[in-house]
């Protein structure tokens, strides 16, 4: 069985633009490529840096695309964002030119309450976007972490439904196998697969919330949330 898979890089935090020409020596052509994750959560302090890193990698290939996951709106403004969270979005567009725009947003206590900004960052993040037709993604929770909860099926369905709903054209999942060596950060039987490399009942939530948006996500991708 021959499957269509894509992958994407991990330049992981080097933002030095003479790696740029390594990769595409070596994947440019690479049809499986799609691009490069460059960071994850970066504060403002960081985006010129980014930016530019972004900017030589869009000229050098231009069918590619640059991967940054930006923080949740509950993020700490002093300490994580470097200003409030509206500006540091605004700050984001401005300066970094990535293809899309992507958050994270894990608001499933273990008490069964949600972050109430919930749907707000959604719709700064969609209104924001929607001005210069930027697709967003959303990467959503599928375990436990810190203070989260393992969702149900039906709490992962509405998680990842609302977000769709909104106008999201990716969605992810935090995360697919449960990490190691964490410290007790993340619960040892959370996630889709667990160390032991066992399916959980999450996998096969995921498994049919994606089958699904696989059927409606032709009709989905070219419209816009207006």
């Amino acid at each position: 069985t021959q499957l269509d898979m894509k992958f994407i890089g991990n330049v992981w935090g080097a933002t030095n633009a003479d790696r740029i020409a390594a990769i595409k020596e070596n994947l440019a052509s690479s049809t499986t490529y799609v691009g490069e994750h460059l960071c994850d959560e970066p504060s403002v302090a960081e985006f010129d840096g980014l930016g530019e890193f972004v900017d030589a990698y869009n000229a050098a290939m231009p069918e590619k695309e640059v991967y940054i996951n930006l923080f949740p709106k509950y993020a700490n403004a002093a300490t994580q964002l470097g200003t409030d969270y509206e500006d540091y979005i605004n700050q984001y567009l401005e300066k970094v030119n990535t293809k899309s725009l992507s958050y994270d947003y894990y608001g499933l206590h273990k008490n069964g309450s949600v972050f109430s900004d919930f749907y707000s960052n959604l719709d700064l993040v969609r209104s924001k976007t929607l001005d210069k037709r930027m697709p967003f993604w959303v990467i959503t929770q599928s375990g436990i972490a810190g203070s989260s909860k393992m969702p149900t099926g039906q709490e992962q369905r509405w998680s990842v439904w609302a977000n769709i709903a909104v106008g999201s054209k990716g969605i992810s999942y935090f995360c697919y196998w449960t990490p190691s060596g964490a410290h007790g950060e993340y619960d040892d039987n959370g996630f889709m697969i667990d160390q032991q490399g066992n399916k959980n009942s999450m996998y096969y939530w995921v498994q049919k919330i994606n089958t699904d948006i696989n059927t409606v996500g032709k009709k989905l991708l070219p419209c816009h949330a207006d």
